[in-house]
């Protein structure tokens, strides 16, 4: 087996603002759900 890049890591790096840009709207959901847990107390 040789040791070569995933494909899926290729994409994903290829366009690196498209990729900043997914990953701060992760980021933004997941404090939001967590904003809304905080409330709940």
């Amino acid at each position: 087996m040789s040791a070569t890049t995933p494909v899926a890591w290729l994409q994903l790096i290829h366009r690196k603002t498209r990729l900043l840009v997914t990953i701060t709207g992760v980021t933004f959901a997941v404090m939001l759900m967590f904003i809304q847990l905080g409330f709940r107390d």
